[in-house]
């Protein structure tokens, strides 16, 4: 009988460890060499194992920072499906609305909503606080073609429930992509940070059942006197 993979050993393991909560939503997994150390394998045969756990959409892996538990309809089944979309906490923090307008996209929005030069679009920038400490901000932009009549009222909490309710559009998917960046000159002006802060960026494209981008955000989040846990538990 042919014996099992040791990536696919450390694999169950920790899907085990997953599903019985010692690692809860957005917790942090321990380093890959932890693992291996623990395992005694090589931090190839984590790497393979842990690529099981992302490739079945029980984790997610930060650039720089490590490897995190991902929120799924299973491990908080109370939660709406567009709370799955949204980075933003609203149940616990609160957003300060900077800038809302309507605009010709930008080349950066022209690709990340496959827009011409011609279409129009919401820009929308917003402040992001926990107990009055400002933490993160949101750039915002949604195509005018396809979200009709957005108000600034409703950019005060989560936009889904106005986007399926009042405008009936039919959410299917995301694309999220987490990166450390540095605080450019305009970022560290809005967020009162230093230049060159390291920042947590979540940049993410939300799609319509019929594959049409509605969606465009990049949201960062200060991570100087925060956690990393604390942060990920936005999305």
């Amino acid at each position: 009988m042919r014996e099992t993979p040791k990536y696919v050993l450390i694999a169950n393991k920790l899907r085990q460890e997953i599903a019985e909560g010692n690692y809860a939503p957005g917790d942090q997994l321990p380093q890959e060499m932890a693992i291996a150390n623990n395992f005694n394998v090589s931090r190839i045969t984590v790497r393979n194992a842990l690529q099981q756990l992302e490739n079945d959409g029980l984790i997610y892996r930060i650039q720089g920072a490590g490897t995190f538990v991902k929120e799924t309809e299973s491990n908080n089944p109370g939660q709406q499906d567009y709370d799955n979309f949204e980075v933003i906490d609203f149940a616990r923090d609160q957003v300060k609305l900077l800038d809302f307008r309507v605009a010709k996209p930008t080349k950066d929005l022209q690709d990340g909503l496959k827009l011409t030069k011609f279409d129009l679009c919401y820009q929308i920038k917003r402040a992001i606080y926990y107990h009055d400490h400002l933490i993160g901000l949101q750039k915002l932009a949604l195509p005018v073609k396809v979200v009709q009549g957005l108000g600034m009222n409703v950019l005060q909490q989560s936009i889904y429930p106005f986007l399926e309710n009042d405008l009936d559009l039919n959410i299917s998917s995301a694309e999220r992509e987490y990166t450390i960046v540095d605080a450019n000159e305009e970022l560290a002006k809005d967020l009162s940070c230093p230049a060159d802060e390291k920042l947590l960026m979540v940049e993410q494209k939300s799609y319509l059942t019929s594959q049409q981008i509605f969606e465009y955000a990049q949201t960062y989040f200060k991570t100087a006197g925060f956690s990393i846990k604390r942060i990920l538990r936005y999305k």
